[in-house]
């Protein structure tokens, strides 16, 4: 969606094999990311919450210099794409990591007996629920891109996980 339009076509016009490295670095540091959260947080400390909220919190500040932001006096760089989109990665790995612990402990706590059907169906729930927003997001993101800019774009994806951050520090 907006990112490779902003690789290729946009600022910096790449070839597929730099566009592909800038993905590559997201989903790499996914995988390492999964983890270190799943080991220190949700094994080690049981602070599922904190993850997600450091995780957020990491997402908007990668969305608000993968524009860079309107209101920023720095201008795009490549780097700093890169650098944003490992951070990506990794906070995604900690909002859901810790999303699918917290959700399995939901599901225990309301009655669901402690099985593999369980985990299963949170599973299933959880993973379905994100392969549907990576299905929907690409089209939001070209429309967004399309009619209020690239920065913009970011700028309102980073206030949507600013507000996420906010709901889940302020969660009871």
């Amino acid at each position: 969606g907006t990112l490779e339009f902003h690789l290729k076509e946009g600022e910096f016009r790449l070839p597929d094999i730099e566009v592909g490295a800038g993905f590559s670095a997201l989903y790499i540091s996914y995988s390492l990311g999964s983890l270190f959260w799943g080991y220190l947080f949700t094994y080690k400390l049981e602070q599922e919450s904190a993850s997600v909220l450091l995780g957020f919190t990491i997402l908007a500040v990668s969305f608000l210099f993968v524009g860079p932001a309107p209101f920023l006096p720095i201008p795009p760089y490549l780097w700093i794409v890169y650098l944003t989109q490992t951070a990506t990665g990794f906070g995604n790995s900690a909002v859901i990591v810790a999303s699918f612990s917290v959700a399995l402990k939901k599901a225990i706590e309301r009655g669901f007996p402690n099985n593999m059907w369980t985990y299963a169906t949170v599973c299933g729930v959880l993973f379905g629920a994100i392969t549907l927003g990576s299905s929907v997001a690409p089209l939001l993101s070209k429309h967004a891109r399309e009619n209020i800019g690239y920065e913009n774009a970011s700028l309102v994806m980073f206030a949507a996980l600013v507000i996420c951050a906010l709901c889940i520090r302020f969660a009871k």
